[in-house]
C-alpha cells in the first residue's frame, strides 16, 4: 500500500493498493514437466485470460469515483490454483473522529466486497500469509501523519431480497504527529493573548522630540 495523501477534513485519502486473491479451479489444471512452475500474465494479457475463466468480481465499497489506474497480474498453476493481483490507484472515503485531536489516530480504510456471488456460493477469507503481505510501502511519506499497522477484518453486507455478500476491510492506522500541529495552534493563540497586554505599553510609549532650532 502506498498513500499519496490524506485529507482529514473531507475524510478522504488517495492510495495505490495491491489486492491479492487466491482460489482453485480444477478446470484450469494443465500438465507440465515442471510442477512448481506457473504461467504468468500481466495487464491486457491477464485481462484476456480472466475473460476466459471464472473469477471473483470485486468492488471497492468506499471508493470515491473511478480508479485512475488499474492493472491485473495473473498466475496460473498446474494444479488449477490461481493468484490474481490487482493494482489500483484511487481515492477512498474513510471515517474520521476528532475527539482526541491533536493526539488522534485515524483509520484509512478500504472495504472490498464480492459484487455478484453471495456468501452461500463464495466466501472471502485471509490467512497469516495474507496478513503479512498487507503492509505499507517503505517509501510512503504522509506529511503530518505516522503510518502504523494494517488490520484485516471479515464481515457481511446485506443486499436485496435478503442476500448477503462477503466483505473484507483493510485498515491502516495512522497517528497524527502532534508537534507541528501544536505549534500551528498555540503560537497564533499565544500571540493573540499577548496583544491585550502589549496595547497599554504601546499607548504609553512616545517618540523623542527633535528640536530643529539652532542653538
Amino acid at each position: 500500500t502506498a498513500i499519496e495523501g490524506f485529507d482529514d477534513v473531507k475524510g478522504t485519502f488517495e492510495a495505490t493498493t495491491d489486492l491479492r486473491l487466491h482460489w482453485q479451479d480444477l478446470r484450469l489444471r494443465y500438465d507440465t514437466p515442471r510442477p512448481n512452475s506457473y504461467r504468468h500474465f500481466r495487464a491486457s494479457a491477464a485481462q484476456a485470460e480472466l475473460e476466459k475463466m471464472w473469477s471473483p468480481q470485486m468492488r471497492f465499497i468506499n471508493r470515491v469515483g473511478e480508479a485512475s489506474f488499474t492493472e491485473p497480474r495473473l498466475k496460473l498453476y498446474p494444479d488449477g490454483s490461481v493468484e490474481l493481483v490487482i493494482r489500483t490507484t484511487a481515492a477512498y472515503k474513510t471515517p474520521v473522529d476528532f475527539a482526541r485531536f491533536p493526539f488522534d489516530h485515524q483509520p484509512l480504510r478500504i472495504d472490498v466486497a464480492l459484487r455478484e456471488d453471495t456468501v452461500e456460493w463464495v466466501d472471502l477469507d485471509f490467512s497469516k500469509e495474507d496478513v503479512e503481505f498487507s503492509r505499507v510501502a517503505r517509501s510512503v511519506e504522509l506529511p503530518g501523519w505516522e503510518p502504523g499497522l494494517i488490520n484485516l477484518r471479515r464481515t457481511l453486507i446485506s443486499g436485496g431480497n435478503g442476500y448477503r455478500y462477503p466483505l473484507v476491510s483493510a485498515e491502516l492506522n495512522v497517528r497524527r504527529v502532534a508537534g507541528g500541529t501544536l505549534a500551528t495552534i498555540f503560537i497564533p493563540l499565544f500571540a493573540s493573548l499577548l496583544i491585550p497586554f502589549l496595547a497599554p505599553w504601546m499607548k504609553r510609549g512616545t517618540l523623542p522630540r527633535v528640536d530643529h532650532r539652532s542653538a
